[in-house]
């Protein structure tokens, strides 16, 4: 008897990730020079950065570069989409993006491990350069994971998505990701000679009758 035969895999607790690629839908150059005309203004703030330039929060609403906010009005319609797979009450609940706001990561500087407010999270990249840092996701069960399921345990720990500790990502120019805002993340150091530039952005959930 073949016991796989009799197998039934059920993946309860997934940690649901959403990529996208919007590198031919947006006009790099010009947005990264409206990054640079707000950083001129915007003295930044330091939170899990460690070196670089993070901006203090923006709304859609209130936002004047025209290519800024076309990227944001992209990126709200994802996060409706993600917000219809994971099968949230549509019926009584919205969602739409709250605060974001605009990192740019000099040589050097990184991100330590954090998590978000809000229900969903996620990060554009307007520029990522080689070797400018991956995004690491960290596994929700934390130490007590990596402690009871050790790395050498396991064949080619990196790809292995039941039993790795951490999963990376490696940032491409144009690409979104979207991820649940209690997963705790953090930002290798940019190895590169150039700077890498993101945008970061939490969401709210209200009643429908709240719009």
């Amino acid at each position: 008897m073949n016991v796989n035969d009799k197998l039934e895999y059920i993946p309860i607790f997934t940690t649901p990730i959403q990529q996208y690629n919007f590198k031919n839908d947006i006009e790099h150059t010009l947005l990264y020079s409206q990054i640079k005309k707000i950083q001129e203004q915007d003295k930044g703030r330091k939170v899990s950065n460690s070196g670089g330039w993070q901006s203090n929060d923006r709304w859609i609403k209130n936002e004047e570069q025209s290519e800024l906010k076309k990227l944001m009005l992209i990126i709200n319609a994802c996060v409706q989409n993600f917000w219809v797979h994971i099968n949230a009450n549509v019926d009584e609940y919205n969602i739409s993006i709250d605060n974001y706001w605009l990192n740019i990561n000099t040589p050097n500087s990184y991100n330590k491990p954090h998590t978000h407010g809000g229900f969903v999270s996620g990060v554009y990249y307007v520029n990522a350069p080689e070797n400018s840092g991956e995004i690491c996701f960290q596994h929700p069960a934390g130490e007590l994971q990596s402690h009871l399921w050790p790395n050498y345990l396991f064949k080619d720990i990196a790809n292995n998505e039941i039993a790795c500790n951490t999963w990376k990502f490696t940032p491409n120019m144009g690409v979104l990701y979207l991820f649940p805002s209690w997963l705790s993340h953090s930002v290798e150091q940019n190895l590169s000679k150039e700077n890498r530039c993101s945008l970061s952005f939490n969401t709210m959930v209200l009643k429908n009758d709240n719009r």
